[in-house]
């Protein structure tokens, strides 16, 4: 508990247990608080043969040291699974590096795939999904983007000034068939009956801003892969998701963050389908909110009759 502090769990533990835990100078590791630990790179389609040069990197980003003890990795099929074994361990500020054939035994789908880590009791601590591949480049949790080199064990290279990144949003969205807007025009107005967008947000004095940032409720194909709910967090520091919960209309579809599972500053975080279980109507109307642990609505976003391969951004 939040309640009883680090030292004084661990002097009550070294008591009873006195060879389960040692301390050192340095930050202690535990091993029931994730936050700060994500899925920070993938590289699904390296240059020439894939298999044994596919690569799934983790970060560490807290102050403190990290078990992997019973953590799991495993990809969208579930067909096989990467295990951490005992006493594993990410430091603070740290990167691990997990290669096919010589860690974990999947491959990597060059088409679409989903890797996600799990706790020891099959509770989900970071999630990241692509949809397409490029040769050699990798897919960077940071930034939702592909880099031009893959970069294991390191940073993620970012290279975008604001100028770059605003462009690059416009040729973005010049790609979504959203309806034209002017200035004096407000969205409900513009937008004809079958495809009405309305948004609203509301925000808890003490609680993040965080909101719903891109809906794509109808994907080309199968919607079982394809679905997602993208959330933002404009904050200037790193949010804590921890039993947080998305819920559509039905109130029935829900998803619940697990223990430990954050956005970091000015980012984005993709939950699709096959992780969060919540099926979005692709007819009629749909409504997806974002429901704080006190039960606060933080973001909500209402649409209707959503376009096959279109998805609502704002």
């Amino acid at each position: 508990m939040k309640y009883i502090s680090q030292v004084s769990l661990g002097l009550l533990i070294t008591l009873f247990y006195p060879s389960a835990v040692t301390f050192s100078q340095e930050a202690q590791i535990d091993a029931t608080d994730f936050t700060g630990l994500t899925i920070n790179e993938l590289l699904p389609n390296p240059s020439g043969i894939d298999s044994g040069s596919e690569f799934i990197e983790l970060y560490n980003n807290s102050a403190e040291t990290i078990s992997l003890t019973g953590l799991s990795i495993r990809d969208k099929s579930g067909k096989s699974t990467y295990t951490f074994a005992e006493q594993e361990q990410i430091a603070s500020q740290s990167y691990i590096t997990l290669y096919n054939k010589a860690d974990f035994k999947f491959a990597l789908n060059n088409t679409s795939d989903e890797v996600t880590l799990f706790t020891d009791t099959g509770e989900i601590i970071s999630s990241l999904g692509y949809d397409t591949t490029t040769e050699n480049t990798s897919w960077n949790a940071s930034v939702q983007t592909y880099e031009a080199e893959p970069t294991p064990n390191e940073p993620n290279e970012i290279s975008r000034d604001e100028d770059t990144a605003a462009t690059e949003e416009t040729d973005s969205l010049e790609n979504i068939d959203l309806p034209e807007l002017t200035q004096d025009t407000d969205l409900d107005q513009t937008q004809n009956e079958d495809d009405q967008l309305s948004t609203t947000q509301e925000d808890s004095k003490n609680l993040p801003p965080i909101t719903l940032s891109e809906i794509y409720a109808n994907p080309l194909g199968s919607d079982d892969s394809g679905e997602f709910i993208e959330l933002f967090n404009p904050t200037d520091s790193d949010a804590n998701l921890s039993a947080w919960q998305l819920r559509d209309a039905s109130n029935t579809g829900s998803f619940t963050f697990a223990q430990g599972s954050t956005i970091p500053t000015q980012d984005f975080l993709t939950v699709f389908r096959s992780t969060s279980k919540i099926a979005l109507n692709n007819s009629g109307e749909e409504t997806v909110s974002l429901v704080s642990p006190t039960g606060d609505v933080v973001s909500t976003t209402t649409l209707n009759n959503a376009k096959e391969g279109v998805s609502w951004a704002w």
